[in-house]
C-alpha cells in the first residue's frame, strides 16, 4: 500500500510537470501545445527522429506530447506487466535512473497493458521516472518497435541513436549510454 502511494505522489508530480505539455486527446500533434519551458514544442526532423505523438500518462487523466520530451538525452523503454524480460530490466533502468540524474530522462511506455496491473508492478519495484501509455501500440509501431523490451536511446535533438530489442542489464545499458549519447555515471 505504501508503494501505491509513492506510485501516486510521483505520477500526480510527473502530471503536472507534464500538463503544461499535455492535450485533451490522444492522437497525433495537430496543434502547438507548449512545453515545460513554456515554448512551443519543435518536432524532431528526419528518418531517424523520435515519432512524435500525444500520450496518456499512466494513471493518470493527462497526456503529453512527446515532442516535449526532447532537449535532454532520453531513454524511451516500451514494457509491459505481462512482459516478464521487462520486468525483470525495470529494477536496473529505475537504479541506471537513480545514478544519472538529471543528465538522462528515462520515460516508461507502457505497452498494450491494463493500467492498474501496470501501475501496481511499477509500485512494486518503485519506479520514479516518467510512466506514459500506448494502450494499442500505434506509437511502438510508429516507432519501429520489434518486441518487448524496446529501448530507444534518444539525443537531446531527438534522433534516435540506438535501438534495443530484448532485457538490459544495468552494466549494458551504463555502456550504451556512455557510447551513443556520451553520458556517463
Amino acid at each position: 500500500m505504501r508503494h501505491h502511494r509513492r506510485l501516486a505522489a510521483a505520477l500526480v508530480g510527473a502530471a503536472l510537470v507534464l500538463s503544461a505539455c499535455s492535450s485533451g486527446s490522444d492522437t497525433a500533434v495537430t496543434g502547438s501545445p507548449t512545453c515545460p519551458d513554456g515554448d512551443a514544442p519543435t518536432a524532431p526532423a528526419g528518418p531517424d527522429a523520435l515519432p512524435v505523438a500525444t500520450l496518456g500518462v499512466l494513471g493518470a487523466d493527462e497526456s503529453v506530447s512527446t515532442a516535449c520530451l526532447v532537449g535532454t538525452p532520453l531513454v524511451v523503454n516500451f514494457w509491459a506487466e505481462w512482459c516478464g524480460p521487462c520486468k525483470a530490466e525495470m529494477p536496473d533502468f529505475e537504479a541506471v535512473h537513480q545514478a544519472l540524474g538529471d543528465q538522462v530522462r528515462f520515460v516508461g511506455i507502457d505497452l498494450e497493458d491494463r493500467p492498474d496491473a501496470a501501475l501496481a508492478f511499477a509500485a512494486e519495484v518503485g519506479v520514479t521516472y516518467d510512466l506514459l501509455e500506448d494502450p494499442d501500440g500505434a506509437y511502438f509501431r510508429a516507432a519501429q518497435g520489434r518486441g518487448t523490451p524496446q529501448t530507444l536511446l534518444v539525443a537531446a535533438d531527438g534522433s534516435v541513436r540506438y535501438r534495443h530489442a530484448g532485457p538490459m542489464t544495468r552494466a549494458t545499458l551504463e555502456d550504451l549510454l556512455a557510447e551513443h549519447l556520451g553520458v556517463a555515471a
